[in-house]
């Protein structure tokens, strides 16, 4: 909050904050690293910069959907065990996808000027977490056999069968980690770097909201639980469980598995709903301040590199202008002479002279 604030009153008395420049060296191959790290990393840089932003954002989103829609029973098809397994024509534009983020990973880590510090960084940590789990099901589960005849000659293994099944549940494990992809649009999106920079910032907010919240759980999860525990099918048979309908009732969930059934129980479950509105409304705004100061900060920074960006255009378009002045001025003088030099009465006065 101290730095937000900081950030804004240094905006409103005019102190511009220098970006720190990236240092390619001076090779021979420096301006040719900056170009392919401004591509990928500096949307606003160019026109090819912002195609190669909305390519990358396109794939994200055909991955996300293939995944999603790889998961339908009509879509997926059985092997020969009667197994569901990826569709064929999803399973192919996944490894396209795969391949495009391979490359734009590589091309990356290829034109950054720190490559230590790349691969420290967050995102890239998550970019490399998101395409790890395809390679490792490449190289460590065997294809899917969906036809029957590949296999009618071979003898059956129970022991390889079994060994295989156990490494296809814990790559099953690795698999859930491609719902990742998701925060690959936090590079391109401010509105979700605003949302990761209030969690990380808001962390004294958000833990005042959590404790309140686990206060409540247990304070009426175990009143609860000692006032509905007699009462016949009831589903407060433990405080943990008691805890569970508070947490609903203090979020305003409400999944109505179970309920109160005792007068007093339902007072209690009137008492624990007035409790969470209170709880929810206390520290939200502070966290939502955090957000809007942080995203209008982001947008100012945006919009200034817009505009030196739009300057910096300019003056090249000045530049050319003023060259091509002087050019056009250089020819019309060399023109005017050769037409001077070049006159009847020019040359006939120069006769005269000579004579």
């Amino acid at each position: 909050r101290e730095f937000m604030l900081n950030e804004v009153a240094k905006e409103m008395a005019g102190e511009e904050q220098d970006e720190e420049e990236e240092d390619f060296g001076d090779h021979y191959f420096a301006k040719y690293q900056k170009a392919l790290w401004d591509l990928f990393e500096k949307p606003q840089s160019s026109a090819a910069a912002k195609g190669m932003s909305l390519i990358s954002v396109g794939v994200v989103l055909a991955s996300l959907c293939g995944m999603c829609i790889n998961t339908f029973p009509w879509m997926q098809v059985k092997d020969i065990h009667n197994e569901p397994v990826d569709n064929p024509k999803l399973a192919l534009m996944e490894a396209i996808c795969i391949s495009f983020f391979t490359v734009e990973f590589l091309l990356r880590l290829a034109g950054s000027p720190d490559k230590i510090a790349f691969l420290k960084g967050a995102m890239n940590v998550i970019d490399s977490l998101a395409i790890a789990p395809y390679y490792l099901t490449l190289f460590f589960l065997p294809p899917p056999q969906l036809d029957p005849s590949e296999v009618a000659d071979s003898p059956p293994v129970e022991e390889e069968e079994t060994e295989f099944g156990n490494v296809g549940r814990i790559m099953q494990v690795f698999r859930i980690a491609r719902i990742m992809r998701i925060f690959k649009l936090a590079r391109r999106s401010v509105g979700l770097q605003s949302i990761a920079y209030t969690v990380r910032t808001s962390w004294k907010d958000l833990g005042l909201l959590f404790s309140l919240v686990l206060m409540g759980m247990l304070v009426f999860g175990s009143l609860a639980y000692y006032i509905e525990n007699g009462e016949e099918e009831t589903g407060f048979y433990s405080i943990p469980q008691g805890m569970w309908w508070a947490l609903q009732t203090l979020t305003s969930v409400g999944y109505g598995d179970f309920t109160t059934e005792t007068v007093l129980g339902k007072l209690i479950g009137g008492m624990c709903g007035v409790c969470g509105v209170l709880v929810m409304a206390l520290p939200i705004p502070i966290v939502v301040d955090n957000f809007a100061d942080y995203y209008s900060e982001q947008k100012k920074l945006e919009a200034k590199e817009l505009r030196r960006e739009a300057q910096v255009k300019l003056d090249k378009i000045a530049m050319k202008q003023e060259e091509l002045s002087k050019s056009a001025l250089v020819e019309t003088i060399k023109k005017t002479e050769m037409e001077f030099v070049g006159s009847p009465s020019l040359l006939k006065r120069n006769g005269s002279i000579i004579h």
